[in-house]
């Protein structure tokens, strides 16, 4: 089984390591252009967060990723609120501009960005923290994929499944008597974020009836025959 280990902004991380209630999150990229290619990958895959060298290079946390698009800002924040990591509209808009380097003035309210809907996500404190993956390349921007069955990868998967069960979060894999299983991916439950995200991209932004595409006015909603 593939996991992705992902570089994770360290406020996003610390923000949402002291909300544990959460159901999803948004990991999201400053422009689409950073949106991670999920083509072959299997929804409810591992997707790992990882801190950057100058925060220790460690693994902070994971979750399970199910749906990637593309989004503008405005409407991931009103689909996700504080679980895009920060505390208001603005403080996330300011954090796209500082990646972007944009100019004063900017208006990020229709600025496209890149957003993976990962759910069930576990944050470790610092005393948990995992170290990163012996081969890591340092000029690796993003992140990179890993076989969570042998390895390397074996390891790092190991290591936050025992800091979930520490966390007394139900592990992600099935444990024999003295063993972790085989890794599988899971199917998750979807939090109302990741459903309304995923009916957007099934219906390519429109709706289903008139195929109107003012997004501001579609709703996410179960359609019966």
């Amino acid at each position: 089984m593939r996991g992705y280990v992902g570089n994770t902004d360290v406020g996003w991380y610390r923000f949402l390591r002291t909300r544990p209630d959460l159901d999803e999150v948004n990991f999201w990229f400053p422009s689409p252009g950073g949106l991670l290619r999920t083509e072959g990958t299997d929804k409810g895959t591992p997707f790992l967060f990882k801190l950057k060298q100058e925060f220790g290079n460690v693994v902070c946390g994971f979750g399970y990723l199910v749906e990637a698009m593309e989004l503008p800002a405005w409407y991931a924040w009103e689909t996700f609120g504080e679980k895009n990591g920060a505390a208001t509209q603005n403080e996330m808009f300011s954090r796209i501009g500082q990646y972007r380097k944009a100019p004063a003035g900017t208006e990020f309210r229709s600025l496209d960005i890149g957003c993976l809907v990962i759910v069930q996500p576990t944050f470790f404190s610092q005393d948990q923290w995992v170290p990163a993956p012996e081969d890591w390349k340092k000029n690796v921007v993003r992140g990179a994929y890993y076989d969570l069955s042998v390895g390397v990868g074996a390891r790092l998967w190991r290591d936050c499944q025992e800091r979930a069960q520490a966390l007394q979060v139900a592990p992600p894999l099935a444990a024999s008597a003295n063993k972790w299983g085989a890794p599988v991916s899971v199917r998750p439950r979807l939090g109302q974020g990741a459903f309304r995200v995923a009916v957007t991209k099934a219906y390519q932004s429109a709706c289903a009836i008139t195929r109107e595409h003012s997004l501001p006015v579609v709703e996410a909603a179960h359609i019966r025959p």
